[in-house]
């Protein structure tokens, strides 16, 4: 008995072990710092391409059918301005029964600017059209040949300002 006191006698005399004075083996580390998440790309800023058909029925209509392409890049700014640009061409119906003209052969330009409030995105633009009307009996045959019939030597070219306002939303 004698030594298992003396044994406990010196267990309770030692002082008790630290977490610092026990030094592991550094193990390597595959850890990197945590990077930031990627913000998404701005669904207004980019090339865009498309086509569009439309049409004009009702009494008399002549040819009410019309169709063109358009193609144009939108870039957002810092401040969340986007600024655009946009070109087209096509051929569009003339939407009266009486008139003298079938339709127009047109090309068009604009500028865009908006204003980046999350999915939606209200714009201003403006820009020019050239037109040229159509008196054949044709119509629309494809946005290629409305463009080059717009600059035709026998044309009678026409050209308008347009401005406008609306909202695109994502």
């Amino acid at each position: 008995m004698r030594p298992a006191l003396l044994v406990l006698a010196l267990c309770g005399l030692s002082l008790p072990a630290l977490a610092d004075d026990v030094t592991a083996p550094k193990l390597p580390t595959f850890a990197q710092e945590p990077q930031p998440l990627p913000t998404s790309a701005s669904p207004w800023s980019g090339w865009h391409i498309g086509c569009e058909v439309f049409a004009f029925s009702g009494k008399g209509v002549k040819h009410g059918a019309g169709g063109g392409v358009f193609a144009g890049y939108d870039r957002e700014l810092p401040s969340n301005f986007v600024i655009g640009f946009d070109v087209a061409t096509g051929y569009s119906p003339f939407p009266f029964r009486y008139g003298p003209f079938r339709g127009f052969d047109y090309a068009a330009t604009s500028v865009k600017v908006g204003y980046d409030m999350g999915r939606l995105m209200p714009y201003l633009t403006a820009g020019a059209v050239l037109a040229r009307p159509t008196t054949a009996a044709g119509g629309y045959a494809g946005a290629t040949e409305a463009a080059t019939d717009l600059f035709d030597s026998s044309s009678r070219l026409q050209g308008a300002a347009r401005v406008g306002a609306g909202f695109d939303y994502a």
